[in-house]
């Protein structure tokens, strides 16, 4: 989810869940696991997704990118997964 959410957000859109109830009026426990890892990785990074507009994203760069241009930050982000194709 995490990376779903940050190449959305390189690409300058909102990140939706589409998430329901079931018949007893519960949301799953997948919710409540995944919104509380969302919430840690939002207590140390929330700077590189608040507040920054599109990155370079895949054009300049092989990972998604988020920048708060007037002050030529570049903030990326690195997929758990990722590997260099070099490697």
């Amino acid at each position: 989810m995490l990376g779903r959410f940050t190449h959305t957000r390189c690409w300058g859109g909102n990140y939706l869940l589409n998430v329901a109830p079931n018949r007893h009026g519960e949301l799953p426990e997948v919710y409540y696991r995944r919104m509380g890892e969302l919430a840690a990785w939002m207590d140390k990074n929330r700077q590189s997704v608040f507040g920054t507009g599109r990155g370079p994203f895949p054009r300049q760069s092989n990972l998604p990118v988020t920048t708060r241009a007037a002050e030529g930050i570049w903030y990326v982000h690195v997929p758990a997964d990722f590997r260099d194709a070099r490697t």
